[in-house]
């Protein structure tokens, strides 16, 4: 079994980078929506939660574009050491903040 070209993993990081930062915008869009269809009669502080959750979950966001296009630019130019680092480790650091996001968002609205 040959082993898996570097161009292989890099465009699987992209894909995969791609596909969560999508499912964390539905999400956030999701909890906005929440937030704003609220009625009146509930207190302001539960719309807050659910606007905070959402804010909160572009932070990870944000990482997995980071991620998209490090592994992009170094499919072009792929002898900079310091995309090939950014994609190969930023994936687990955009994996551990999906899971930290999820995990505190579950805890914080479901209290």
């Amino acid at each position: 079994m040959e082993p898996v070209r570097e161009s292989e993993i890099a465009i699987a990081v992209l894909g995969a980078s791609a596909a969560l930062a999508a499912v964390l915008l539905v999400f956030v869009g999701l909890l906005f929506a929440r937030a704003d269809s609220l009625p009146s009669a509930v207190p302001d502080s539960v719309g807050r939660k659910f606007r905070v959750a959402a804010m909160w979950g572009l932070v990870p966001v944000v990482i997995c574009a980071i991620i998209m296009l490090a592994s992009y630019e170094w499919l072009y130019c792929p002898h900079p050491n310091l995309l090939h680092a950014a994609w190969r480790y930023g994936f687990w650091v955009e994996t551990a903040a999906f899971v930290v996001y999820a995990v505190s968002t579950v805890w914080l609205l479901g209290r």
